[in-house]
C-alpha cells in the first residue's frame, strides 16, 4: 500500500527541469533502433562550451552548451556517441539586450537551433546501450529501491471511473475493473519482445557470419526465441477513493492491486493470476474501509489509473540503498538522491529507459542459456531518473545559488478523481 499523499505543499525558490533530447526529430522517427548520434560542434576552447544538436520531443531542434570537465553529466566525447539523452537544468537563453518583459524575450539562435543550457546530459539509449522504450511517467520507488511503479503522466486521459452508488455494486465494479486491468496481456513489454528476439536473432547471425569469413568455427550460444519474463512489466492498478466524513471534510485514501506479492524475508516475489490479485486486494484496509464507508450511506467516489511495474537496474537500486542509509550525506543531498526520496514517499515525474539485458558477451556467452529449457524469459531493466527537481536558497545568503532539496512531488490520486468527476464534453452543436 502506498503512503497517503500529505496534502502541504512548500513552494520552491526554483525548480530545475529536465528534457529528453533525441538525435533525430522524434516525429518523424520512431525507431529508436536507429544508429545515428547526437551532432556535436567542438569550441577547441576551454573557455568556449562545446555545442550538442538535437531535438526535443515536439520536434524542437536545439543547441545545447556543454563544458567539458563540468560538475555533471557525461563529456562531450562520450555524448557524441549517444543518441538520445537526459538534459538536467534545461533552460532556453533569450535575448535580453531589447529589455522589455518576459513575454517579449526572443531565444537566442545558433543556426536554426534554438540555444539553451544544461547542468548535464545523461545518456538514455546508445548503441552500446540501446533502449527499447524512454519516456516520462508519473513513478513510485519501492522502499527497497529493487523496483519502480511507472503510471501515464495523463492521467485525465486514463483514470477510470468505479461505480461505488451501493456496496454491492462497488465491489462487481471493482473486481471487473481489476480483471481486466491486471490481465497478462497487459504486460508493458509484449509489443517489444518480438524486438528483443530480433536483436537476438541478428546479433548471433551476424557472429555466425563473421566467424564464416575468418575461417573459424562459431561457438557462441544458439538462437531461441524468449517470451517475456513473469518478473517484469506486470501491470498494477492505483485505486483512490475520495470519502465525505461526518463533518463535511474529504478524506483520501489508496491503495495498489498488482499481481506480486512479497515473500519471505529476501524480498522474493510471487506472481499471482488476477483473480488472485483481486482476492489479496480484498483483504486490504482500504477495501474494507471503502465498504464501510459505504454501509454508513457516506458519499464515495472511486477511480482507478493503471502502471507497471518494472524492475530497477543494479546500479541504480544500489544508488536507493546508498541513499536510504544515508552513510554518504553527498549522495542524499546531490545526485540522484533528492529525486530517489521523493519517488520513495509519493509521486514524482520520471524521464526513464528501459532496456532489455543482453550478456555483455553476447552472443559468446549468455544469462539464461539453458538446453533444458524449451522456453527462455527475457529480462527487462528500467533506469528512473528525475524530471522535476525543487530547489531552495540557503535563507542566510538570499542571493546565494539555490540547491537542490527534493523532486517536486505530484498528487496523483487527487488527480484521478478530479479527472472522473470532470463532466464529459458535450457534444458539438448540429450546424
Amino acid at each position: 500500500m502506498l503512503p497517503i499523499y500529505e496534502k502541504e505543499y512548500k513552494p520552491f525558490d526554483a525548480v530545475g527541469r529536465s528534457v529528453i533530447m533525441y538525435a533525430v526529430d522524434p516525429r518523424t522517427d520512431q525507431n529508436l533502433m536507429s544508429a545515428k548520434t547526437l551532432r556535436v560542434e567542438e569550441s577547441g576552447n576551454p573557455h568556449v562550451p562545446d555545442k550538442v544538436i538535437g531535438y526535443l520531443g515536439d520536434g524542437t531542434k536545439v543547441a545545447i552548451a556543454v563544458r567539458t570537465g563540468g560538475n555533471g553529466g557525461n563529456e562531450i566525447n562520450k555524448i557524441a556517441k549517444m543518441s538520445v539523452v537526459r538534459l538536467d537544468g534545461f533552460m532556453v537563453s533569450y535575448d535580453t539586450s531589447a529589455g522589455g518583459g518576459a513575454k517579449d524575450k526572443t531565444p537566442v539562435m545558433h543556426g536554426d537551433a534554438i540555444f539553451a543550457t544544461t547542468s548535464g546530459a545523461y545518456m538514455l539509449r546508445s548503441k552500446q546501450s540501446p533502449a527499447l522504450i524512454v519516456g516520462e511517467a508519473f513513478c513510485h520507488l519501492y522502499k527497497d529501491g529493487t523496483r519502480t511503479a511507472l503510471f501515464p503522466t495523463d492521467v485525465a486521459g486514463n483514470a477510470l471511473h468505479i461505480a461505488s452508488d451501493a456496496g454491492e455494486e462497488f465491489k462487481t465494479e471493482l473486481s471487473r475493473v481489476l480483471i481486466e486491468q491486471l490481465d497478462p496481456s497487459n504486460n508493458l513489454f509484449g509489443e517489444i519482445n518480438d524486438v528483443m528476439n530480433k536483436r537476438r536473432e541478428r546479433g548471433i547471425r551476424s557472429a555466425k557470419e563473421e566467424a564464416e569469413d575468418g575461417g573459424t568455427e562459431y561457438a557462441g550460444v544458439q538462437f531461441k526465441p524468449g517470451v517475456v519474463s513473469g518478473n517484469d512489466g506486470n501491470p498494477c492498478v492505483l485505486v483512490t477513493a475520495q470519502v465525505k466524513t461526518a463533518d463535511g471534510k474529504d478524506e483520501f485514501w489508496q491503495a495498489v492491486a498488482s499481481l506480486e506479492r512479497a515473500e519471505g524475508k529476501f524480498g522474493n516475489i510471487k506472481i499471482m493470476s488476477p483473480a488472485q490479485a483481486v482476492d489479496s486486494f480484498k483483504e486490504t484496509q482500504f477495501y474494507r474501509n471503502v465498504n464501510a464507508a459505504l454501509a454508513e450511506g457516506r458519499e464515495v467516489v472511486v477511480a482507478a489509473l493503471t502502471g507497471h511495474v518494472v524492475r530497477n537496474i543494479k546500479s541504480f537500486s544500489d544508488r536507493c540503498k546508498e541513499v536510504a542509509e544515508g552513510i554518504d550525506q553527498k549522495k542524499v543531498e546531490f545526485g540522484d538522491g533528492p529525486f530517489i526520496k521523493s519517488a520513495m514517499s509519493g509521486f514524482t515525474k520520471s524521464i526513464y529507459a528501459i532496456t532489455g539485458s543482453l550478456h555483455p558477451k553476447f552472443p559468446a556467452e549468455d544469462y539464461w542459456v539453458d538446453d533444458k529449457k524449451e522456453v527462455a524469459s527475457h529480462k527487462f531493466v528500467v533506469n528512473p531518473g528525475q524530471a522535476e527537481i525543487g530547489m531552495r536558497r540557503d535563507p542566510g545568503n538570499p542571493a546565494g545559488r539555490a540547491k537542490p532539496e527534493a523532486a517536486v512531488t505530484y498528487d496523483v490520486p487527487l488527480k484521478m478523481i478530479l479527472a472522473v468527476k470532470a463532466p464529459a464534453p458535450s457534444a458539438a452543436p448540429k450546424p
